[in-house]
């Protein structure tokens, strides 16, 4: 009986990080759009598919529908405007904070941040 309310216990504390720090699974395409906060490193990405934490928008291609983010963590040799690659990426509610200070306010506040763990020109 003692065992089962440990088990429990490690069960709830599972459950409660899974809500704050989500991961999507799978290696994900992404276009770059732009710096999106300077100062975090932040970058503007379109997501071919909707995510937790991405914002639907017509403004891909032709009209069609893309699914917006900001990414921290984004190497260097991504960030060219118009670029397609790959990444790994997780949601952490904690790191979705822009400091309106430290960025300029004419960017789109609505959009979520997510971090880049992983980026490749394939998911091979």
């Amino acid at each position: 009986m003692k065992n089962s309310k440990y088990l429990l216990l490690g069960f709830f504390i599972l459950a409660l990080a899974g809500l704050h720090c989500k991961k999507e699974n799978g290696c994900l395409r992404v276009t770059y759009v732009d710096g999106y906060c300077f100062k975090r490193k932040a970058s503007q990405v379109y997501f071919d598919k909707s995510l937790s934490f991405t914002l639907s928008s017509n403004s891909g291609s032709n009209g069609s529908k893309v699914y917006a983010a900001a990414l921290i963590n984004i190497p260097e040799e991504f960030r060219v405007r118009g670029k397609v690659f790959y990444v790994k990426v997780h949601y952490d509610k904690e790191l979705d904070v822009i400091d309106p200070i430290a960025c300029p306010a004419n960017i789109a506040p609505s959009l979520k941040v997510a971090v880049c763990d992983w980026a490749g020109d394939s998911c091979d």
